[in-house]
């Protein structure tokens, strides 16, 4: 049933085609409830016999409670922009979720020829405009934010690197300015509080300050020169919207300027030159990367935990953090073996002491006491030898050859510690992988066996390939948002790598052109609303 008041039944909307659009697309709602609503009202704007909203692999919802046929999965896996396309029977068209997320709309052809055809691909194409717009794309805000940041916070350059790395996919972008014959206020994109902290790389600075000394700007390297000063962008990996940053460097210049004259007559004319700007890239295709950004931490492969063999007092820590140590020979910490020593000695005295009697039983013929007096030797022969291995043992040695890994390893002498507890670690730096911690939302997208690029916070101009190895199915416990532990492989050589060390593995597919918003959005709005 394809009638409007199938739609005001699925959708609850008032008695009008604009309420039910506006109840359709609230951005208030959920996923769920949104695939429902909008696969109805594009059977009832169409007359389509079924519609289903398909996120990847998972199907949000449908006019059907059917699994739908493996043409309509097929074209949902296929590339789609704002535009609806026909395949067969069946026609799709990318579609904005409220949640920010991407999925497609696939609807079967009403019957009626070409003309039935083409209306319904048209309807579609309105649909997914109203989405984009009503669900503010996060590519749609990434523009705002960046030329927000120009304009308010020009003299701030790290939400100008963060904003531009956003826009262009990059995997990362340096924006500096230019002090006599060297870069300052160095700002790289993405990079954690830790590794803010530590020395940024002097290559990057003085390639930057090449850059500038040569005036050599290209799709990667970006020199502007106004009022604020000269200012200098380097983007590593842009994957899209690289035609932004000239203009960008050259806002930045201009905002910097009047931020620093006081100016708001200059400051206005930027903003208004900003929103401007914004506005004609909303009238342009807004790309939708398909990739992943992936929060990974080096580890060993070969690592051993070291414990204590018995409870005692810890008489002696030989090693610190990130010593070297070879396996079987450095020794890494001695217990007091006094009390051990003493019980030995002990158990040595009345060994002798039951051989004497044994040989006197044997002597005196008595066989009772002669299997007793036997016994009892066996017995404490068993608990020499096991006191012996425990007085061995109190010495602990490397497992494997490797670092010594451990918080306040000297703190540890003397402290009394249980049978099993935990020491240190001794970690293998030469076969090394990557802990990945995977997001809820990016389990589904991720497949054993791809390929990425693995960038350590502290220098995000290092690069390693990756491969992805496994994904625990099981959440770590104790996070406040669901996150997955994964693993990675590396597939070439790993200098500059130390187990602990932080970054971020990249896994890119293909990126999908979308979005006609502004002008598309305000026709479709009205050809809606024609149709009341």
């Amino acid at each position: 049933m394809t009638d409007m008041s199938r739609v005001a039944k699925e959708a609850q909307p008032g008695p009008s085609l604009s309420q039910a659009l506006a109840t359709t697309f609230d951005a208030s709602s959920n996923d769920a409830g949104f695939a429902r609503r909008v696969t109805h009202l594009a059977v009832s704007l169409t007359n389509g016999p079924v519609a289903y909203l398909i996120a990847g692999d998972t199907v949000l919802g449908g006019t059907s409670n059917a699994r739908p046929p493996a043409q309509v999965l097929d074209l949902a896996a296929g590339p789609m922009d704002g535009t609806a396309r026909a395949e067969g029977a069946f026609a799709g068209v990318a579609m904005a979720l409220p949640s920010g997320q991407a999925a497609v709309l696939v609807l079967q052809l009403p019957p009626g020829g070409t003309v039935a055809g083409a209306l319904a691909l048209e309807r579609l194409t309105n649909l997914s405009a109203l989405a984009s717009v009503s669900f503010n794309h996060p590519e749609i805000a990434a523009h705002r934010a960046l030329f927000e940041a120009i304009a308010d916070r020009a003299v701030d350059l790290e939400p100008v690197a963060e904003a531009l790395q956003r826009l262009t996919d990059a995997d990362y972008v340096a924006l500096g300015r230019l002090s006599g014959d060297s870069v300052s206020d160095l700002a790289i994109s993405g990079q954690t509080p830790h590794a803010k902290r530590a020395a940024l790389p002097a290559s990057l600075r003085a390639e930057m300050a090449e850059i500038a000394s040569r005036g050599d700007s290209g799709p990667d390297r970006v020199i502007a020169r106004g009022p604020g000063g000269v200012f200098v962008v380097r983007i590593v990996e842009a994957r899209r919207n690289a035609a932004l940053a000239p203009m960008v460097v050259q806002l930045l210049s201009v905002g910097d300027g009047a931020h620093r004259a006081g100016t708001r007559r200059g400051l206005a004319r930027l903003r208004r030159f900003a929103v401007g700007l914004v506005a004609a890239m909303l009238l342009a295709f807004v790309p939708l990367p398909e990739g992943r950004r992936i929060s990974a931490e080096v580890s060993s492969v070969s690592e051993r935990v070291v414990t204590a063999p018995y409870a005692g007092a810890l008489a002696e820590i030989a090693v610190r953090e990130n010593d070297s140590v070879t396996a079987g020979e450095t020794v890494l910490a001695r217990l007091d073996d006094a009390l051990i020593t003493q019980e030995l000695i002990a158990a040595q005295a009345d060994y002798a002491k039951a051989l004497l009697e044994r040989e006197s039983a044997r002597v005196g013929r008595n066989a009772s006491e002669l299997r007793n007096a036997e016994l009892e030797a066996e017995r404490l022969r068993s608990q020499i030898e096991l006191l012996e291995a425990r007085r061995d043992s109190a010495v602990i040695r490397a497992p494997i050859s490797g670092l010594v890994v451990g918080d306040g390893l000297s703190a540890l002498q003397g402290a009394t510690v249980r049978q099993g507890e935990t020491l240190m670690r001794v970690l293998d730096p030469s076969d090394l992988r990557l802990t990945l911690e995977v997001l809820d939302e990016d389990v589904a997208d991720l497949a054993v066996g791809e390929a990425g690029i693995f960038r350590p916070d502290f220098d995000p101009s290092l690069t390693y390939e990756a491969q992805i190895a496994s994904v625990s199915p099981a959440l770590q416990e104790g996070r406040e948002i669901a996150v997955f532990t994964g693993r990675a492989i590396f597939q070439d050589d790993t200098p500059h790598l130390s187990p602990g060390l932080r970054g971020v593995v990249s896994v890119d597919r293909a990126w999908t052109p979308a979005w006609r918003v502004v002008w598309t959005g305000l026709r479709d709005w009205v050809l809606l609303r024609v149709w009341i």
